[in-house]
């Protein structure tokens, strides 16, 4: 038995749908793999009878270790795409649904009990919240969401037979699945080639990867005068830059700012320097 163990958006669904097609593991003829608009690879879940006894993945939470009977794939996150991950698995278990994404993490009468007790608003939990609210609501709780859902830690300590960071997965893919394949005892029964080929049509769909990294760019450049288009998918890239611009006691004048600024330097026009950081 195979199992791989990944962090929540870390693209184990994809690695353990690889592991399966492209070794000996596979049974049937090769198949080119289709993927969502999303980019995510959950058709390979409509295969789980026929996988249990093979390969099975999951989280730290939800998938059981059997040291003695199981060969062990952990992927680790990078502290550098944890908003990557968030917004991967945001978009691709709640199809971008942010009131339906919340709902996991706490109930509706939490939620609007802190709407009510930080921001006065008394209305519905439901699309009619501002979503300057929800941004600056969110830009508070989300990285200490992101210390539990991507703990480095834990992974790590996991008695495994191979890792791979998710780093592997985009800048080292070639030589480091090879290697993945050689430590599990498989044989590759797919050309290089395709999967290169495979690959390719899986990371043009990645559209959150470097996510992270840029909005902490857009940061630098408001910091440092320098003006550059702002690119952003999710409200959790935009609170994600709220609570950036915090860590510098900067905050944005956001109150009625639905539309988040599309230059750095228009987001520049809108924040002021504060004394003190306070978390909500």
């Amino acid at each position: 038995m195979i199992k791989v163990y990944f962090p929540y958006g870390c693209y184990g669904t994809y690695l353990s749908r690889c592991i399966y097609n492209y070794t000996n593991l596979r049974t049937e003829p090769f198949e080119e793999l289709t993927f969502s608009d999303t980019g995510n690879s959950h058709q390979f879940w409509d295969k789980i009878d026929q996988l249990l006894p093979i390969i099975q993945y999951g989280h730290i939470d939800t998938l059981d270790l059997n040291l003695y009977a199981d060969k062990v794939v952990v992927v680790l996150p990078c502290q550098h795409h944890r908003l990557d991950y968030y917004c991967n698995q945001f978009s691709k278990t709640a199809d971008g649904e942010l009131l339906r994404y919340i709902s996991v993490l706490l109930t509706e009468e939490e939620a609007v009990d802190k709407l009510k007790t930080h921001w006065g608003y008394t209305g519905e939990f439901d699309h009619t919240v501002p979503r300057w609210i929800m941004r600056e609501w969110c830009s508070f709780w989300m990285t200490n969401v992101f210390d539990q859902m991507f703990p480095l830690e834990k992974y790590s300590e996991i008695h495994s037979t191979v890792q791979i960071s998710t780093q592997d997965i985009f800048e080292n893919w070639i030589e480091s699945f090879t290697q993945l394949a050689l430590s599990l005892q498989l044989t590759l029964t797919v050309d290089v080639d395709t999967i290169k080929t495979q690959h390719e049509k899986f990371l043009k769909l990645q559209k959150f990867h470097n996510i992270q990294l840029r909005c902490e760019q857009y940061v630098n450049d408001v910091i440092n005068g320098v003006d550059s288009n702002i690119t952003l998918y999710t409200i959790f890239d935009e609170a994600y830059i709220q609570w950036l611009l915090r860590q510098h006691n900067i905050e944005i004048h956001c109150n009625g700012l639905d539309n988040f600024p599309s230059t750095t330097q228009q987001l520049k026009i809108l924040t002021y320097e504060t004394m003190h950081n306070t978390n909500t």
